[in-house]
C-alpha cells in the first residue's frame, strides 16, 4: 500500500496545478490528426466504406491517435464487415464535425468536457468516448466504452469502489473509509454505497467546497477521524491536491484514494501517494488486449506516449468497431442505429461489460487499482467486475441515510 505519508505535499499541489492549468500536448504524443487517406469519400457509408470523424478537445490530446490505431488495424485486417473505417479528421466542436464537407456517421472518439451532446443526439449522430461528464449521463446517443462515468443518483450503482477497495485492504469487514465529495451532487452516496456494500463502515459523506476554501485545514483531520483506514475524495482535481496533502502533513497513514483524473502516465507526479479508480485495466496490467493496445498505437504513431487520453480514443473506436462488426456487412445507417439500440460490448478482463441502453446512466460495474510512487504508476488491484448495487436513500445525499444491499 502507498501511505499518503509518502506524498511531498508541496510538489503535489504545485503539479496538480500545473497539470490542470496546461492545455499543451506531450511532446511524446503526435498533436496531428490529419485523417490516415488523403481521398476521402463524398458520402458518409459506402457499399465499401463508413466515415466518422472525431471531436477532440486539447485536454484530451491523444485521444484521436489512439482511435486511429484502432481503426488502422481492423483496416489492414479488410475493413470492418467488408468496410474500410475511413477517418476524416478531428474537429473541436460537434457542431463542425457534423456539418463539415465530408459526412460521417458516427463521432470517434467524443473527447471534450465541453461535448455538445445535445446537438449531436438531435443530429442523430452516435458518438463514442468516455462518457466522463455529466453530459453523456442519459443521452441514448452516446456511447461510454466503460458506460456513464458520472450517473445520477438511481436504485443501482457500481460495486467497483467496494470491490477495489476491499482487495486493496485484505477486506473490509472492521475497516472505516471517510468519503468527502463536492456538495450537491450524488457522486459521494453512490461511492459510499458501493464501499457499504462491500462491508466497510461509512459515516455520512463530508461535502467539501472547491478549493481554495479555508474549511480544508479542518476537514483533513475530520476525514481522517472517520477514515482511519482509508479515505475517498471525489472532489475536484484542486480540492483533491489540497486535502492529500493536509493528510499527508498531519502524518495520515491510511490508504487515500481518489477518481480517474489522477491517473495521468505523462506526469505521474500529480498522484503520488494516491491510489486511483480507473474504469478499465490500465496498461500497467498486462492483460492480453492491453498488449494489443500498445503494440497498436506503437504501429500507427512510434514513440507515442500512452496516456489516458490515447486510451480513451482507442477504446472508442474499438467499441465502434464491435458495434459495427455486430450490425453486420453492408449494414445500413438505420441497422446500425437498430443495433445500438440494444448493444453489449465488452473485451475480457479489460473493459466492461457495457450493456446498452443501461450504461447510458449507469457505469460497467467493474474498475481497477493503480498507484504512483511519483515516477511512474503501477497496478494495485487487477482489473474486476461486480454485481451492481441496490441503493435505497432517504432524505437528503449528505444526511448519511443510504442504506444498501447486494442485487441477487
Amino acid at each position: 500500500m502507498v501511505a499518503v505519508a509518502l506524498l511531498a505535499a508541496t510538489a503535489l499541489t504545485a503539479s496538480v496545478a500545473a497539470a490542470q492549468t496546461s492545455t499543451t500536448p506531450p511532446a511524446t504524443t503526435p498533436a496531428s490528426t490529419a485523417p490516415a487517406s488523403t481521398t476521402l469519400p463524398t458520402t458518409a457509408l459506402t457499399r465499401s466504406t463508413i466515415s466518422v470523424g472525431g471531436v477532440v478537445d486539447p485536454a484530451y490530446a491523444g485521444a484521436a491517435v489512439g482511435a486511429q490505431a484502432r481503426i488502422a488495424r481492423a483496416n489492414a485486417r479488410g475493413g470492418v464487415v467488408g468496410r474500410q473505417v475511413v477517418y476524416v479528421g478531428t474537429s473541436s466542436d460537434a457542431k463542425t464535425a457534423i456539418s463539415g464537407v465530408v459526412p460521417i456517421s458516427a463521432v470517434v472518439p467524443a473527447a471534450s468536457p465541453t461535448l455538445d451532446t445535445a446537438t449531436l443526439a438531435t443530429s442523430k449522430v452516435p458518438f463514442f468516448g468516455p462518457a466522463d461528464q455529466a453530459a453523456w449521463t442519459g443521452n441514448t446517443s452516446g456511447f461510454g466504452f466503460a458506460g456513464a462515468q458520472v450517473p445520477k443518483f438511481s436504485r443501482l450503482t457500481s460495486p467497483a469502489w467496494g470491490i477495489t477497495m476491499s482487495a486493496l485492504l485484505g477486506g473490509a469487514t472492521g475497516k472505516t473509509i471517510a468519503v468527502a465529495a463536492p456538495p450537491a451532487t450524488d457522486t459521494g452516496e453512490l461511492a459510499r454505497a458501493s464501499l457499504q456494500a462491500a462491508g466497510f463502515s461509512v459515516s455520512a459523506v463530508i461535502s467539501v467546497s472547491p478549493s481554495p476554501s479555508p474549511e480544508l485545514s479542518a476537514i483533513a483531520p475530520a476525514l481522517a477521524q472517520q477514515g482511519p483506514d482509508g479515505v475517498v475524495l471525489l472532489t475536484d482535481g484542486a480540492t483533491t491536491g489540497a486535502l492529500a496533502s493536509a493528510l499527508a502533513a498531519q502524518s495520515y497513514i491510511g490508504t487515500v484514494a481518489t477518481t480517474q483524473d489522477f491517473y495521468r502516465p505523462e506526469n505521474p507526479a500529480i498522484a503520488s501517494g494516491l491510489t486511483v479508480l480507473l474504469p478499465y485495466a490500465p496498461p500497467e496490467q498486462a492483460t492480453a488486449a492491453n498488449k494489443v493496445l500498445l503494440a497498436d498505437v506503437e504501429k500507427f504513431a512510434p514513440g507515442t506516449k500512452v496516456t489516458a487520453a490515447v486510451i480513451a480514443g482507442y477504446w472508442s473506436a474499438d467499441e465502434f468497431v464491435a458495434a459495427l462488426t455486430k450490425a453486420g456487412r453492408r449494414a445500413s445507417a438505420a441497422k446500425l442505429a437498430k443495433t445500438l439500440r440494444s448493444f453489449a460490448y465488452e473485451v475480457k478482463g479489460t473493459v466492461g461489460p457495457t450493456t446498452f441502453p443501461g450504461a447510458h446512466a449507469q457505469p460497467a460495474p467493474c474498475g481497477a487499482l493503480v498507484q504512483s510512487d511519483g515516477t511512474a504508476y503501477f497496478p494495485a488491484v487487477g482489473y474486476r467486475c461486480g454485481k451492481p448495487v441496490k441503493v435505497k436513500r432517504s432524505g437528503a445525499a449528505t444526511s448519511g441515510t443510504t442504506t444498501t444491499t447486494v442485487v441477487k
